[in-house]
């Protein structure tokens, strides 16, 4: 952990929940805001016995195909899903630098970047970063109560803002609750 903070790399403080940068990582940051890692969502009883009927149907389904793998997919999918429903999010601390975006102990360097874009939904807003990875094309941070403006000011010296796509997986996951 020593050598770590010397070096800037953040680290996780388990009891508060919230990721921070070491000392050495905030110094030179423009603008910061802190946001949880996702907005939680509150599930009714109704929500997880539908979530259960629909893995329960996977599973006879993969019975049925006697695709045993697909079984085990499903039944991991659940688990993953149920772990993520009950657990609350962190606090992570978000920075615009020097040398890129910053989430947590993870940094989005500007020249790894090519484009933003801040989207302004009735529930939420987000930060789009476009990437140069191919598995990994975009990224979005929750922007909470940090202010879009100063946050657009800031990325258009370094990255031009164009509309990015608002995939169709995102739209069903924030409709169903994940």
């Amino acid at each position: 952990m020593e050598k770590e903070e010397q070096k800037g790399i953040s680290h996780l403080d388990h009891d508060k929940s919230v990721i921070t940068p070491s000392a050495e990582g905030q110094r030179g940051a423009w603008y910061e805001w802190h946001a949880r890692e996702y907005e939680p969502k509150k599930r009714e009883t109704g929500w997880f016995v539908g979530m259960g009927a629909l893995t329960l149907g996977l599973i006879i389904f993969g019975i049925f195909a006697r695709s045993y793998f697909f079984i085990m997919f499903v039944a991991l999918a659940f688990l993953v899903i149920l772990m993520y429903a009950k657990r609350t999010p962190r606090q992570i601390l978000f920075t615009l630098g020097p040398d890129g975006v910053r989430a947590g102990n993870k940094l989005f360097a500007y020249s790894e970047l090519t484009s933003f874009h801040v989207f302004h939904r009735s529930d939420l807003k987000e930060l789009s970063l476009e990437t140069k990875k191919k598995l990994q094309p975009y990224v979005q941070f929750p922007l909470d109560d940090a202010d879009p403006k100063e946050i657009k000011i800031i990325l258009a010296e370094f990255l031009p803002e164009k509309d990015h796509p608002e995939f169709f997986s995102d739209k069903i996951a924030r409709k169903i609750g994940l």
